[in-house]
Protein backbone atom coordinates (compact mmCIF):
# COMPACT_ATOMS: atom_id res chain seq x y z
CA UNK A 1 0.00 0.00 0.00
CA UNK A 2 1.49 3.51 -1.03
CA UNK A 3 0.45 6.31 0.83
CA UNK A 4 -0.36 9.42 -2.41
CA UNK A 5 -1.56 12.00 -0.35
CA UNK A 6 -2.01 14.41 2.77
CA UNK A 7 -5.55 12.89 2.93
CA UNK A 8 -4.17 9.63 3.24
CA UNK A 9 -3.41 9.98 7.40
CA UNK A 10 -6.76 9.54 8.23
CA UNK A 11 -5.93 5.80 6.95
CA UNK A 12 -2.51 5.77 9.16
CA UNK A 13 -4.01 4.00 11.94
CA UNK A 14 -5.46 1.20 9.64
CA UNK A 15 -2.63 0.01 8.05
CA UNK A 16 0.72 -2.21 9.78
CA UNK A 17 3.93 -1.04 10.34
CA UNK A 18 5.14 -3.03 7.80
CA UNK A 19 2.45 -1.35 4.65
CA UNK A 20 3.92 1.50 6.52
CA UNK A 21 7.57 0.95 6.50
CA UNK A 22 9.32 1.57 3.10
CA UNK A 23 10.53 -1.60 2.53
CA UNK A 24 6.85 -2.94 2.73
CA UNK A 25 5.34 -0.22 1.04
CA UNK A 26 7.66 -0.15 -2.15
CA UNK A 27 7.64 4.04 -2.63
CA UNK A 28 11.06 4.71 -2.22
CA UNK A 29 11.47 5.09 -5.97
CA UNK A 30 9.50 9.00 -6.95
CA UNK A 31 7.85 6.80 -9.95
CA UNK A 32 6.24 4.56 -7.79
CA UNK A 33 5.15 6.91 -4.82
CA UNK A 34 5.82 10.44 -5.60
CA UNK A 35 4.52 11.98 -2.84
CA UNK A 36 4.85 9.27 -0.19
CA UNK A 37 5.56 10.84 3.41
CA UNK A 38 4.96 8.63 6.36
CA UNK A 39 6.74 12.01 8.56
CA UNK A 40 3.65 14.35 7.03
CA UNK A 41 0.89 11.74 7.86
CA UNK A 42 2.35 11.11 11.74
CA UNK A 43 3.28 14.71 11.66
CA UNK A 44 -0.46 15.75 11.22
CA UNK A 45 -1.07 13.70 13.60
CA UNK A 46 1.57 15.02 16.22
CA UNK A 47 3.05 11.17 15.81
CA UNK A 48 6.57 11.53 14.59
CA UNK A 49 7.78 9.45 16.86
CA UNK A 50 5.90 6.76 15.36
CA UNK A 51 7.15 7.64 11.60
CA UNK A 52 10.64 7.46 13.64
CA UNK A 53 10.62 4.25 14.58
CA UNK A 54 9.42 2.89 10.93
CA UNK A 55 12.24 4.37 9.35
CA UNK A 56 14.43 3.18 12.07
CA UNK A 57 13.10 -0.63 11.06
CA UNK A 58 13.54 0.14 7.49
CA UNK A 59 17.08 1.29 8.35
CA UNK A 60 17.66 -2.10 10.34
CA UNK A 61 16.13 -4.74 7.83
CA UNK A 62 18.59 -2.63 4.81
CA UNK A 63 21.61 -0.47 6.67
CA UNK A 64 22.56 0.93 3.29
CA UNK A 65 18.74 2.54 2.43
CA UNK A 66 19.59 5.95 1.52
CA UNK A 67 16.06 7.02 1.12
CA UNK A 68 15.53 5.54 4.54
CA UNK A 69 17.75 7.79 6.46
CA UNK A 70 16.60 10.82 4.10
CA UNK A 71 12.88 10.60 5.40
CA UNK A 72 14.02 9.55 8.98
CA UNK A 73 16.16 12.67 9.05
CA UNK A 74 12.92 14.96 7.53
CA UNK A 75 11.33 13.08 10.84
CA UNK A 76 14.15 14.24 13.30
CA UNK A 77 13.94 17.55 11.76
CA UNK A 78 10.18 17.98 12.34
CA UNK A 79 10.77 16.93 16.33
CA UNK A 80 13.37 19.87 16.13
CA UNK A 81 16.20 17.40 16.96
CA UNK A 82 18.14 18.76 14.10
CA UNK A 83 21.53 17.36 14.35
CA UNK A 84 19.97 14.12 14.51
CA UNK A 85 18.64 15.29 11.17
CA UNK A 86 21.67 16.55 9.57
CA UNK A 87 23.60 13.36 10.64
CA UNK A 88 21.17 11.13 8.86
CA UNK A 89 21.12 13.17 5.60
CA UNK A 90 24.84 13.18 5.88
CA UNK A 91 24.75 9.27 6.04
CA UNK A 92 22.25 9.11 3.03
CA UNK A 93 25.05 11.34 0.82
CA UNK A 94 27.22 8.68 2.06
CA UNK A 95 25.14 5.98 0.70
CA UNK A 96 24.23 7.16 -2.33
CA UNK A 97 26.37 10.08 -3.35
CA UNK A 98 24.09 11.43 -6.02
CA UNK A 99 20.85 11.56 -3.53
CA UNK A 100 19.96 15.18 -4.07
CA UNK A 101 16.68 15.19 -1.89
CA UNK A 102 19.37 14.59 1.39
CA UNK A 103 21.55 17.48 0.29
CA UNK A 104 19.12 19.66 -0.07
CA UNK A 105 16.97 18.39 3.22
CA UNK A 106 20.78 18.77 5.23
CA UNK A 107 21.45 22.63 3.69
CA UNK A 108 17.57 23.50 4.70
CA UNK A 109 18.55 22.72 8.18
CA UNK A 110 22.23 24.12 7.94
CA UNK A 111 20.62 27.77 6.92
CA UNK A 112 17.91 27.55 9.74
CA UNK A 113 20.66 26.72 12.04
CA UNK A 114 22.84 29.56 10.90
CA UNK A 115 25.75 27.15 10.05
CA UNK A 116 27.18 29.22 7.70
CA UNK A 117 30.67 27.87 7.98
CA UNK A 118 29.12 24.42 7.17
CA UNK A 119 28.08 25.30 3.52
CA UNK A 120 30.61 24.67 0.85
Amino acid sequence: MCLQSRRDAMFIETLSPMQLSPVGAKCLSPKNCPNFSIEVAYGEKGELDRAIDDWNKAIELDPKLAQAYNNRGAAYNGTGEHDLAIKDYTTAIKHQPDHGKAYSNRGIVRLYLQEWENFR
